[in-house]
């Protein structure tokens, strides 16, 4: 489970249960007892506090009358966590999508609401195209690695080649555009790297520690907008209609900047990486996108137009 569900089903088992020792919850939520400590701790930051006792028959528990949120959310409250959770299932990037939707009908079950709508009226566009049950397994792995500090060995296959074995550092785990990303120190590169999961092909927890250097920093190393930082260009495009309807309709980058051409359409502006995906972009938009600035990113798309070309 993730750990909003397993703080969310710790409360509901010390409310019907009464006391338990720590050992008696990892084993229930199918964790560590350092992570049972850690839910606490989330917890009493939300004003959730949950007592203990010591000694042979201690353990955890909750007061006659300690605050338990759940049976207080309002109406409004409640249908935002529905309308959330129907985001996340429209989403195959969100791995516990099961173990949340749960532990809201274990929230509902214990709110005095009624009759709230669970229906779902999110549409995706489109979803990643994963094995969920495999995808799991690796994410699963990795985060007992950054959790234990255990390198990580694996296959991985990037876009520019074959693939080969890496020995990872794994440092954090990140969402980005319905993808899980890890970031850590890889062996091979001698640098802090960032490696998407679903083209890890192989992967194993190694009994050798590893320590996170000193000053790391996850946005450091991983863009606001983008996937990696190196390699950032910025792009002017001149965009006609309908297509730059289109693109006013979204934000990009974080510092995109949007106007009026001076006959029609838009003049985009903004910083992107210099990659595969920001190609595919601005192919997208065929005709109706006129690359102003870089000269790189012109030539690249140009030679992959000629590409296209000698294939028709």
């Amino acid at each position: 489970m993730g750990k909003l569900s397993n703080c969310l089903q710790m409360l509901l088992l010390l409310k019907s249960r009464g006391k338990m020792q720590i050992s008696e919850l990892a084993e229930e939520l199918e964790v560590n007892e350092r992570s049972i400590r850690s839910y606490k701790s989330e917890l009493e930051k939300a004003e959730i506090y949950i007592e203990s006792t010591t000694g042979l028959y201690g353990g955890y528990y909750l007061s006659k009358d300690a605050f338990f949120p759940i049976l207080n959310l309002t109406e409004m409250e409640m249908t935002a966590m529905l309308r959330g959770l129907e985001f996340l299932k429209a989403n195959k990037g969100f791995l516990h999508q099961a173990d949340l939707k749960k532990a809201m009908e274990k929230v509902i079950a214990q709110s005095k609401l009624e009759n709230l709508d669970f229906q779902n009226h999110m549409i995706q566009k489109s979803t990643p195209n994963i094995d969920t049950k495999e995808y799991k397994k690796i994410y699963l792995l990795l985060d007992e690695g950054i959790q234990e500090k255990k390198k990580i060995k694996m296959h991985y296959i990037p876009l520019s080649n074959k693939g080969r074995e890496r020995v990872l550092h794994p440092y954090e785990l990140f969402l980005y555009q319905g993808f899980w990303y890890v970031v850590g120190f890889c062996e091979h590169r001698g640098e802090i790297r960032s490696f998407k999961l679903n083209r890890i092909s192989r992967i194993d927890l190694l009994d050798e520690s590893f320590g996170i250097q000193k000053g790391f920093i996850l946005e450091n190393h991983v863009g606001k907008n983008t996937i990696y930082k190196v390699n950032e260009v910025f792009i002017r495009l001149k965009i006609q209609p309908p297509m730059s309807t289109i693109i006013s309709e979204y934000i990009w980058c974080e510092d995109q900047n949007i106007y009026p051409a001076e006959e029609e359409g838009v003049i985009f502006e903004g910083t992107f990486p210099l990659s595969p995906e920001t190609r595919t972009w601005v192919l997208s938009m065929g005709s109706q996108v006129e690359i102003i600035e870089p000269m790189e990113l012109k030539k690249q798309i140009r030679e992959e137009i000629e590409k296209m070309w000698e294939k028709y």
